[in-house]
């Protein structure tokens, strides 16, 4: 898992999150031909959030080379939602599926094989704004004792400025957008990289398009990067031999034993 504390994103093989290998401030997986996975994204946050997904340089809703100003998927509040493939309609989607470079996606769409073996995130979070007010506090004298009394103002004292509304209508844990921002340009990814993904099996998935009002930049950008178990071992980034180190336990046993000698 790839945790921001507000926003968490996993790839999954059967429902399972894999291993994850860090290696020079990177993120690698092991990827298995002709096996399917998805990619699940969890908003961990009270508002709504734009996740745009890409799986080697392609936008997974329109099949296009990703940049910022392109489609994605909005996350309800405390919600999480699993991209199971290359959107096919609003009703299902082409499975991920990884395979040879000379097979994937990117290469028979015509994009070419450069941008193989990297799935990547960004996070766009909603432009709410949040209203700006200040209360006059009015005091009152009660009693016959002089006591002055803070009370609750009426509305008379609020001063009270917004620039929109809030919109707390519900929505589907996933729908399709299209923003406006400026085009991202990524970085090519490092290596002698041989996966690449193709599409699997039809899977039904249904999503309703929807508006975004996303702020100018984004949050956060999440990226994995992956190859065969064997590439990843020639790369230093899985190690050839694990080496087992027995660790003391810091709670062996239940109650303390008195050494010699000592009076009970």
């Amino acid at each position: 898992m790839l945790n921001t504390q507000k926003y968490t994103v996993d790839i999954c093989v059967n429902g399972k999150p894999v291993k994850y290998y860090y290696h020079n401030n990177s993120v690698y997986i092991e990827g298995r031909k002709a096996t399917e996975y998805t990619i699940r994204l969890r908003n961990n946050t009270a508002y709504k959030a734009l996740f745009t997904v890409s799986v080697d340089g392609l936008n997974v809703i329109d099949g296009n080379p990703a940049k910022e100003d392109t489609n994605g998927y909005i996350i309800s509040p405390w919600s999480s939602y699993d991209v199971k493939g290359f959107r096919y309609s609003n009703e299902s989607v082409g499975a991920f599926k990884f395979s040879e470079k000379r097979n994937s996606y990117s290469k028979s769409s015509g994009n070419g094989t450069q941008n193989c073996g990297v799935i990547a995130v960004l996070v766009w979070e909603e432009n709410v704004y949040i209203p700006n007010y200040t209360i006059n506090t009015v005091y009152k004298n009660i009693g016959a004792d002089n006591t002055w009394y803070k009370s609750i103002p009426d509305n008379n004292h609020y001063n009270f400025t917004t620039t929109r509304s809030f919109d707390f209508s519900s929505s589907l844990s996933a729908c399709s957008f299209s923003a406006s921002n400026e085009s991202y340009q990524s970085k090519q990814p490092f290596g002698n990289f041989s996966l690449g993904t193709e599409w699997g099996s039809k899977i039904e998935d249904k999503v309703v398009e929807a508006e975004f009002n996303a702020r100018d930049t984004y949050f956060e950008k999440i990226v994995f990067f992956y190859d065969t178990h064997e590439n990843l071992v020639n790369s230093g980034i899985i190690p050839k031999n694990k080496v087992s180190v027995a660790r003391p336990n810091p709670f062996p046993g239940n109650f303390a034993k008195p050494p010699a000698g000592w009076n009970r």
